[in-house]
């Protein structure tokens, strides 16, 4: 859209660093006329899950191919569109419809890669024990275990798809709060403990949570995602929040390029010092 900035940034966690192990975060964000879209995603990482940091390339891949038809649909279909407002039921149908091709293109991409390279002939499976051995041959797919959260944010509406403990913030006037202070649809009382939901889940496509809000134009100025290791940096949520105000500050006042670096020189600050976890950030926001 016509004003608006987009961008993501990914960086390899200080502990991953140490460790040696790859980054498990991937993003991704495109305009297009119509609207503009971004996608971050968090492989689980732990060994059980070595194939994971393809999990969440691939789940980026599968997002982007699959919201990107939805969209080309939604704008060339004027009956689609006519439908698509009718009413909430119908809107909920659609938006289910659009996860459960999301899962389906991921499944596949991870069967293609799966079948390209079986896990049996990966180092990192013979590490593991018996039992887990035998659950990854029977579910190939939680190698690739993966979280997933999206962003498509159009002039008068937003649609936002989650599926794991990544966050959303909206930028209303001056204003950051969390997506699901507006969206209680948002909210899975499932991710706690250290829990979250996942792309290699038998129960993905109802375990994801989806808000679509409609809004009066040129009230919200920007949405930011961010994978868990961001908030997790952070003592309280209040911290985080001001963070996320910083950035919208930093990408709407400043060149998309400035911004981009000096949000990416502070990601690896912010790793170090905080969660020591990759970490992601994805901005769509309204320039001045």
């Amino acid at each position: 859209m016509r004003n608006w900035a987009v961008d993501t940034i990914s960086i390899q966690g200080y502990a991953h660093k140490s460790a040696g192990k790859e980054c498990q975060d991937h993003s991704v964000s495109w305009q297009n006329k119509y609207y503009d879209a971004a996608i971050v995603c968090d492989g689980h990482g732990g060994d059980k899950y070595f194939r994971s940091d393809a999990g969440a390339y691939l789940a980026c891949e599968a997002g982007k191919k699959i919201i990107s038809a939805f969209m080309e649909h939604f704008w060339k279909d004027k009956g689609f569109r006519i439908k698509f407002f009718s009413s909430e039921k119908v809107r909920d149908e659609m938006f289910e419809q659009l996860i459960k091709a999301i899962i389906q293109e991921w499944n596949q991409s991870v069967a293609a890669d799966f079948n390209a390279w079986p896990i049996e002939a990966d180092p990192r499976f013979t590490a593991l024990t018996d039992a887990e051995k035998t659950d990854l041959q029977r579910e190939n797919s939680k190698a690739y275990g993966s979280t997933f959260i999206a962003a498509i944010l159009c002039e008068g509406f937003y649609l936002i798809l989650k599926l794991g403990d990544g966050n959303a913030c909206i930028l209303r006037d001056q204003t950051v709060e969390f997506a699901e202070k507006r969206s209680e649809t948002l909210r899975d009382t499932q991710l706690q403990f250290n829990l979250t939901t996942s792309l290699c889940s038998s129960m993905a496509d109802r375990e994801f949570r989806y808000a679509w809000v409609k809004y009066p134009l040129n009230s919200v100025k920007g949405i930011i995602l961010t994978t868990d290791g961001v908030i997790n940096s952070y003592t309280s949520e209040t911290g985080y929040l001001r963070f996320i105000h910083n950035i919208f500050s930093s990408y709407i006042g400043s060149d998309i390029k400035s911004a981009h670096e000096e949000l990416e020189n502070f990601l690896h600050t912010l790793s170090e010092k905080g969660s020591g976890d990759d970490l992601s950030v994805a901005v769509i926001c309204r320039r001045k």
